[in-house]
């Protein structure tokens, strides 16, 4: 069981006890390494852990660190790094982060940032992930491609408008019923209704890849059993 705590915390009513998993406003002293890192709630207790591709000779080795500053988790361009942890739980949870793309966002070929939930591996990047792409160009905004241990589920076009330099509140779940959905700053924005069995991993995770030279921002990390 997590954590309940009556904090006003993502889109929860003010008073309401949230039963938290993990519960981290990433703040420490700037340029601590994420698995230095201890969160403010954290009820597996393994902590923090960082993974970065590596897969030559197409890509890599990247991710030197991901790390703190200004108590949010920066992810820079080129290091492809993965913050990781246990929850504890793999169905009726969801991860909500605040995610801030940088104002070159959509330079380049565009960016990428991947959110996971029920996870086992974090070398093999399994577990349901959502890909939001914030394109280069005119026309589609943002597009979201989801997977379930790497295999493809759908790839859907969203009109929702991701401008460089924002900050947009995400929350990517499912349901012991095998629903997935993603909400963007409280509004639901897609479901998948995932045929059984479901993944059974815990792990939770995120990354990002961005399209020019400045970095993705990662805070307010709420991991809740639903």
């Amino acid at each position: 069981m997590g954590l309940l705590d009556g904090r006003n915390v993502g889109h929860a009513s003010h008073g309401v006890a949230v039963n938290y998993l993990v519960y981290d406003d990433f703040i420490d002293a700037d340029g601590t390494l994420l698995f230095n890192h201890n969160p403010d709630i954290d009820v597996v207790g393994t902590g923090w852990t960082e993974y970065y591709y590596f897969y030559p000779p197409y890509y890599g080795p990247y991710g030197n660190d991901v790390d703190i500053q200004s108590n949010q988790v920066v992810v820079a361009p080129g290091d492809l790094g993965m913050g990781w942890i246990d929850c504890g739980q793999a169905a009726d949870v969801y991860l909500e982060m605040d995610i801030t793309a940088p104002a070159d966002a959509h330079d380049g070929g565009g960016s990428t940032i991947s959110l996971y939930i029920s996870s086992t591996d974090v070398h093999s990047q399994l577990g349901y992930r959502a890909d939001i792409l914030l394109l280069s160009g005119p026309g589609v905004f943002l597009q979201l491609n989801t997977y379930s241990d790497g295999a493809p589920l759908e790839s859907v076009d969203d009109p929702f408008v991701w401008n460089a330099g924002d900050t947009h509140k995400l929350r990517w779940g499912i349901t012991s019923a095998g629903v997935l959905t993603l909400w963007v700053d409280g509004m639901l924005r897609y479901t998948y209704n995932v045929v059984p069995p479901l993944l059974t991993g815990t792990l939770v995770g995120f990354n990002a890849l961005p399209g020019s030279v400045l970095p993705f921002l990662f805070d307010n990390c709420r991991i809740v059993a639903t």
